[in-house]
């Protein structure tokens, strides 16, 4: 990674996303001086996904809040994370569901359950 990043001198900053932690390389190393930021940092907890207020702003948008308990039943089948202040939902699951007029099923599966 040192030459796509520290070594290249048409980069200003790089991003390296992933689940998995970067070994941070020791100070003589060519690649050093890595921040690190997670889904559990209070700063950007809100950026990993939709809060709340955004699946209901989303639901306004496509008309599907008039459905009745259709914001607590995408609670319930997506199961928003606490993240810092916040409650994350997927953005995979929330568009699927909206892009198939509020049809709650499992969006991140294979195939659709029927549970």
């Amino acid at each position: 990674m040192s030459k796509a990043l520290k070594g290249n001198d048409y980069l200003e900053k790089g991003v390296v996303t992933g689940i998995l932690c970067v070994a941070k390389a020791n100070l003589f190393s060519g690649l050093n001086n890595l921040g690190e930021d997670s889904v559990l940092d209070k700063n950007y907890a809100s950026y990993f996904g939709f809060t709340e207020s955004e699946v209901k702003e989303l639901l306004q948008k496509t008309g599907l809040e008039r459905a009745p308990f259709m914001f607590e039943g995408m609670r319930s089948w997506y199961n928003g994370y606490n993240s810092g202040d916040f409650t994350i939902y997927n953005p995979w699951s929330i568009m699927n569901c909206l892009n198939n007029v509020g049809n709650l099923k499992a969006y991140w599966m294979g195939k659709a359950s029927k549970y």
